[in-house]
């Protein structure tokens, strides 16, 4: 059907067999396959005849981590290997982080972002978190909340706070709040996908 050569074709059962651990369920009827063994056998069969471009709609949705770990892995390298383009639709922001490197972003049947992921989490991913592991916490510390970052969460031992890159750094905040305990440690979180998606879909930024 797909003209392949024999050797082609051998060549491909063989590498996504390993790849996505199918060597047991090659002889066993679908209908008694689990769900995570039938998608496994999907993506293997759809990438089989080496296509130019694939679609695929919520290809780990209902797996177990395991399995969409092994789907994700297998994705990104037949990219690579074989120049495939791949176009996913997915609920699953999972598969966006850990796949995809350009983003359309749809509302409401509009495109209202294309481009690329890393770029669209700079643009509006602006808030980033941080926890600082404290000490010796002087009580004047609820005076840092006027600064160019919001307070979110504070214990004796640790400060979590919020705030804007593009307005202030983490070393002007761990100044800042230095003057008021002595910092241990930094722990850094950028916004993820999910978060900016609901900012966006809340209305508070315009792609």
């Amino acid at each position: 059907m797909y003209k392949m050569s024999e050797s082609d074709y051998r060549k491909n059962l063989k590498k996504f067999t390993e790849i996505l651990d199918l060597q047991d369920l090659l002889d066993k009827q679908v209908k008694n396959l689990s769900l995570g063994q039938k998608m496994r056998c999907e993506i293997a069969a759809t990438f089989l005849h080496n296509p130019k471009i694939v679609y695929l709609d919520e290809p780990t949705i209902g797996l177990d981590v395991f399995v969409k770990e092994n789907i994700r892995k297998f994705i990104k390298d037949i990219n690579k290997e074989k120049n495939v383009t791949v176009i996913l639709t997915t609920h699953d922001l999972n598969d966006i982080e850990d796949v995809c490197d350009r983003i359309i972003l749809l509302d409401k049947g509009e495109i209202i972002y294309d481009g690329a992921k890393q770029n669209f989490k700079y643009k509006y991913g602006k808030d980033t978190v941080a926890e600082f592991i404290i000490k010796d916490k002087n009580s004047e510390i609820k005076n840092v909340k006027a600064n160019k970052f919001e307070v979110i969460e504070e214990t004796e031992n640790s400060l979590k706070v919020k705030f804007k890159h593009d307005e202030t750094t983490i070393m002007n905040v761990m100044e800042d709040i230095s003057k008021y305990c002595t910092v241990l440690d930094i722990h850094m979180r950028e916004a993820e996908l999910e978060d900016i998606l609901k900012e966006i879909y809340k209305g508070a930024h315009k792609c």
